[in-house]
Formats: structure tokens, C-alpha cells, sequence
């Protein structure tokens, strides 16, 4: 007798939350298998097709469907074990979580396994496997950080609208200070590092005085312009905003995003904005600093040159900002005894090249806006598009099914990949053949021209390679 291949008829809720189970990093390994093994029955899959993709047996598919007929998706958890059953009160357990919530006696701060448990007179187990079930983890702290701007949102749209659509012919600088960067010598010898063991740096230190770095961003170019100062005042505030707009033709419209620190809001500097019609002062809101991109260098010069550095003198912590690696920066002495960063290029390219190291293409924000525009024109998702483009390559293709058919295709293609890949799908041949067999099925029942086939499957295995890191963080 063989196995029925009719398609399972669940709701749309019901495959949402499949889905949901698919991307979840805390679902056993089990339960995520039976997930794809109902969506694939949903999707009009044949059992020999989940048995190539999901490496399970027919009773294995059999088992599953029957019982998600029968008891809906809450069949697909296990069903109750033998054994002794759990004897916890719902009432006691109710108890441990609303004293839970409760502040433990003044002066601790929080409530340990031990603590509560000799508090209610149960077991430290017990509430630990209270806490489990309920998510509740005492020992954790997060910390937050809330802008109580009242302008938040216009000051926000104001500097997120520069990033995005700068005015014509102008030009926008996130201008900031890293303050007091402290030159500091270890008092220890640095132990190097050695098979299995970190370098050491000795905690006692000799501080030798502290310099402020300047730097203005290019939003377009990524190029920096700056200096250090030996003091982050208003006059020195003043003199920066002088050597960055002497970088600027005489003509060209400047605007400067800044924070709100109080030196960049004194009269000298009302005085300044007012001689220099040109430059425009654009303030992100208090306590959002993150809006400034400038931080993002800053925090590439902490961690390549600051943090592990050993600085005999504010002289020194100089020298050692200036002979920084040219894919980092490049500084170069001026002629007054500070410190100007050179132009480097696309620093902001590069740091998105770094996180993404496992792309080989990065689109640039006009490409996004013109492949966003053409996906809402289509109706389609960027992960769809991904796979239209793929598709569109082929003049052939295009002229003999037309973009209704291509569509269709591209939906087809992203649901059965996106259900199909896993993270290490690319360095496995065996998926990877399942995979290639996949996409030339679904070719060839949308009657792919037979010529191209074999092009098109290549082209959007590559994507399918790409965007699976992207759902694999996404999912994180």
C-alpha cells in the first residue's frame, strides 16, 4: 500500500507559525524537522521529494501528517513520557513567580535560587525549574538609555534625511571629539602571546596626560578630516570647523551634523555660523549620539590603536596616532604641532566590507532604492528579487515567459530554498546536489527555456548562498 501524497490544508496561521518554528534558535532540532516535514506537505511536496530533502522515511512523514490531522501543530511536540509526573502545584508555583517579582529585603538587589528557595521553604531545584519554564533569569541585568528630547523625532528625520538625500551640490560632515584620550604607559612588562595563552598587559599604569581628536566624516566620500587638540573647548571646537571648511570650495554648501555637547552651543559658536552663511549646524537629539557616524571611526581607532596601547607621553600617543596603518587611516604632522586625518578613502565602505566579509558584493544605496522600487513595482520581497534577477539574466527567458511567469517562478523559488537551506548547506555536496535538483524541478514545471537551465540553477545558487547568511542572522 502506498503512501498518501494528498497535501496537507492548514491555515494561513498555522504555517506562519511553522515558519516561526524554522527560524527559532531554541526549538529542539526534533521539533524543527517535523516543521519542515508539515511545510513541505503544505507546499504539495511528494513523499519521495521530502524523503531526498529532509532525509526522513515515509512512516517518519506518515506518522506526523496523520497526527497533525489530527491534533492540529500542537501534535508535533512530543507526547507525555513515562514516568513520575510533575508534582508541582500550580498554586506554589504561581507563588515562586509573584515573589519573584517581587523586591527581595532591603539592602539586596535580587533573588538567587537559594535565596528564594529559603524564603518559600521549597527546594533550590524547584525554583530553578520555575525560573526555566517562566524565562525568569534574576542573576541578568540589561542597561537602557532613553533621549528625553522632546524634538527627538524631527531632530532624528532631520539627520537621517541628510544621510539619505543630501541637498544638491552640498556637502554633509558628521563632525564629533573623541575627549580626553589618556596617554598611558604600563608600569609592567607586556607578556607576549604564546600557543594557548592571550598577551598580558600589567593593571598598574602611569598617566602621562590626555589629548582630544577631532574628526569630521564625509557622509559621501568617507574621507575624514581632523586634529588633536590638548583641550576639547569651544576656541579649538572653532578652529576644526576653520581647517574643515577650508577643505570645501568657496561656493559649496556645508552642513555639519553634530551632537550636543555644550562647546558646540556657545555664542562664539552662534558668532561663527553666522559669519559662514554656508554651513549649516544640524544637532542630533541628547542622549543619541549613535546618530553620529563619526562614532563608528572612533570606535575603529579604540580598537586598533587605543585600548591595547602603551604611551610614554601625549607626544607619543601623537606619533602613534600618526603612523596608524594607512587601511586605517593616515596622519600626517602639520605644520602648528597638531594632528590632521588625511582623506582615507571609503572608511565606511570598509567597515561594511569587514562585517560583511563572507559577501562578495555590497549594493550601494542607490542600487538598494532602484532595486526597492522595482520589487514594490512587482510585488515582490528583496529575497524574491534576489531570485527574479537571477531569472532576468536571460533575454530568452524573459521574451518567451514574460515577468508574470518569472514572478512566479522567483515566489516558487525563494519559498523552496529558504525551507530547504541550512547554515552549512553550501559545504555539504550531498544538500547541495538536493538543492540544484530543486531549482531544476521547479524550472523545468514553469517551462524554463531547457538551454538556460543550467545557467539560471548556477545563478541562483549563488544567491541562494549569499542571502542564506542573511537568514541565518536574521534567525539569530
Amino acid at each position: 500500500m502506498f503512501p498518501s501524497t494528498m497535501a496537507l490544508d492548514l491555515s494561513a496561521a498555522d504555517q506562519r507559525l511553522l515558519r516561526s518554528m524554522l527560524r527559532a534558535t531554541t526549538l529542539s532540532q526534533a521539533l524543527v524537522r517535523r516543521a519542515r516535514v508539515i511545510l513541505a506537505l503544505c507546499d504539495g511536496q511528494t513523499y519521495a521529494e521530502i524523503q531526498a530533502t529532509q532525509q526522513v522515511s515515509p512512516t517518519y512523514i506518515a506518522l506526523w501528517k496523520r497526527r497533525v490531522n489530527a491534533g492540529g501543530v500542537l501534535a508535533l511536540s512530543d507526547a507525555p513520557r513515562s514516568g513520575r509526573p510533575d508534582r508541582l502545584a500550580p498554586k506554589l508555583e504561581a507563588k515562586i513567580l509573584a515573589r519573584t517579582q517581587a523586591p527581595p529585603p532591603a539592602p539586596l538587589t535580587h533573588w538567587t535560587m537559594r535565596r528564594m528557595a529559603s524564603e518559600l521553604g521549597v527546594s533550590h531545584a524547584t525554583v530553578g525549574r520555575v525560573w526555566r519554564r517562566a524565562g525568569f533569569k534574576p542573576h541578568q541585568l540589561t542597561r537602557y538609555l532613553t533621549s528625553d528630547d522632546p524634538d527627538f523625532e524631527t531632530k532624528a528625520a532631520d539627520v537621517i534625511g541628510l544621510y539619505l538625500a543630501p541637498p544638491t551640490n552640498a556637502v554633509v560632515f558628521c563632525v564629533d571629539e573623541k575627549t580626553a584620550i589618556q596617554a598611558l604607559d604600563r608600569l609592567d612588562p607586556v607578556l607576549p602571546m604564546s600557543p594557548g595563552r592571550a598577551e598580558r598587559h600589567g593593571f598598574e599604569y602611569k598617566r602621562n596626560g590626555t589629548l582630544s581628536l577631532y574628526a569630521a566624516l564625509n557622509v559621501k566620500t568617507g574621507s575624514v578630516e581632523g586634529m588633536t587638540a590638548a583641550r576639547h573647548t569651544s576656541a579649538e571646537f572653532l578652529r576644526f570647523l576653520d581647517r574643515v571648511i577650508a577643505t570645501q570650495p568657496a561656493r559649496t554648501e556645508i552642513h555639519l551634523i553634530a551632537d550636543n555637547l555644550s562647546a558646540h552651543k556657545t555664542k562664539s559658536v552662534a558668532a561663527w555660523l553666522d559669519a559662514h552663511p554656508r554651513v549649516t549646524l544640524h544637532f542630533t537629539p541628547t542622549y543619541s549620539s549613535w546618530l553620529n557616524q563619526t562614532e563608528l571611526w572612533f570606535a575603529k581607532i579604540e580598537r586598533d590603536v587605543i585600548a591595547r596601547g602603551i604611551f610614554t607621553s601625549t607626544g607619543d600617543l601623537r606619533r602613534k596616532l600618526c603612523s596608524t596603518s594607512a587601511s586605517t587611516t593616515n596622519l600626517a604632522s602639520q605644520s602648528d604641532g597638531r594632528t590632521a586625518i588625511r582623506p582615507i578613502g571609503s572608511v565606511l565602505h570598509e567597515l561594511e566590507r569587514q562585517s560583511t566579509s563572507t559577501r562578495s558584493w555590497s549594493p550601494s544605496a542607490r542600487q538598494m532604492r532602484e532595486a526597492e522600487a522595482r520589487g514594490d513595482q512587482l510585488g515582490l520581497t528583496s529575497d524574491e528579487m534576489a531570485f527574479y534577477d537571477a531569472l532576468e539574466t536571460s533575454d530568452s527567458a524573459v521574451a518567451i515567459l514574460g515577468d508574470d511567469i518569472l514572478r512566479d517562478i522567483a515566489r516558487e523559488l525563494t519559498r523552496s530554498v529558504k525551507t530547504n537551506v541550512s547554515v552549512d548547506w553550501t559545504i555539504r555536496d550531498t544538500v547541495r546536489a538536493q538543492l540544484r535538483v530543486i531549482v531544476k524541478r521547479i524550472l523545468r514545471r514553469f517551462e524554463y527555456p531547457p538551454n538556460k537551465q543550467e545557467r539560471a540553477t548556477d545563478v541562483v545558487l549563488q544567491q541562494a548562498a549569499m542571502l542564506s547568511a542573511d537568514w541565518a542572522s536574521a534567525a539569530n
